[in-house]
This record gives C-alpha cells, sequence and structure tokens, in this order.
C-alpha cells in the first residue's frame, strides 16, 4: 500500500497504470473490475481521479471517522460480551443512591461484600454501611427518603 506522499508525488508527477491486469490495486488499495482497470490503463484523467479519492482517505476527518468507527466497534463488542456473561439492563432493580450504584457495578465483576469477608477473612467488611452512606449522602432524585430511612433500620 502506497503512503500518502507516494500518492501525492503520483498526482503532481503524472503515472501510468501498473496492473496488468484487473484485480487487486495496489496504488488504489481496491480490487478494480474489468471495465475500472481498462480506464486506468488508457485515460489518464481516470487515474487521477481514483488518485484523489484515495487521496482524502488520508484526510483528517477520513481517519476520525475510522477511528470513530473502530472505537464503536470496540464499544458493541464489549456490550455483547457482557451480555454473554449474564450482565444485562434490570430495570426492576433501581439504585437509591450511589451506594447501591457502586454495589451493582463492583457485584458485576465479582467484587461483592461476601467475596471480600472470604478473602480477608472478617465477619464484617462495612461494606454494608458504606452502601447505606453513600445512598443517604447521594441519593436519586425520585427516591423516597423513607426508603433510605427503613433501610437504615434494617
Amino acid at each position: 500500500m502506497k503512503s500518502k506522499e507516494e500518492l501525492e508525488g503520483m498526482y503532481k508527477d503524472g503515472f501510468e497504470c501498473g496492473c496488468s491486469e484487473a484485480g487487486y490495486c495496489p496504488v488504489y488499495n481496491k480490487t478494480m473490475g474489468k471495465h475500472i482497470h481498462n480506464k486506468c490503463k488508457t485515460c489518464p484523467s481516470h487515474r487521477d481521479v481514483f488518485l484523489r479519492q484515495r487521496l482524502t482517505e488520508f484526510s483528517e476527518n477520513a481517519q476520525r471517522a475510522y477511528r470513530e468507527g473502530k472505537q464503536k466497534h470496540q464499544i458493541d463488542a464489549a456490550i455483547v460480551n457482557m451480555q454473554r456473561e449474564g450482565v444485562t439492563l434490570d430495570s426492576d432493580l433501581k439504585s437509591k443512591g450511589l451506594g447501591d450504584t457502586v454495589e451493582k457495578i463492583l457485584g458485576k465483576i465479582g467484587i461483592t461484600e461476601e467475596a471480600l469477608k472470604a478473602a480477608f477473612n472478617v465477619k464484617d467488611c462495612g461494606c454494608s454501611g458504606r452502601k447505606k452512606w453513600l445512598n443517604k449522602i447521594f441519593k436519586y432524585k425520585g427516591t423516597n427518603t423513607d426508603d433510605l430511612q427503613q433501610e437504615e433500620e434494617e
């Protein structure tokens, strides 16, 4: 595959099609059919058009679009992998505050109150208290304060 500088030089100086037959063209980085290959072989203005199209692939906007597309693909793949592992959007389990959200997130990756108790060989790791405190300090809109008080009493 040709670099941007090589392609710009070819555009400036002109060039002849070096492909012996239709198929993959290393200059344009495409598979060329017979008709297009014939145009490239016989018509300098068509070669220039093809080359200008190829040069646009090096533009900043084209590179940004490629990166964004690649990132979106990576995010989509991560979501699919999480779904395969049983991570779901449990709409019936609404978080009351930040403590519930932290508990859910850590639980999805295996960090649970039970796991911490077992890992540190303790009766109480303090997770419940921190969760209640975070829920009280950072409660979400629409959360009933009676629910938080009831949780404190339990």
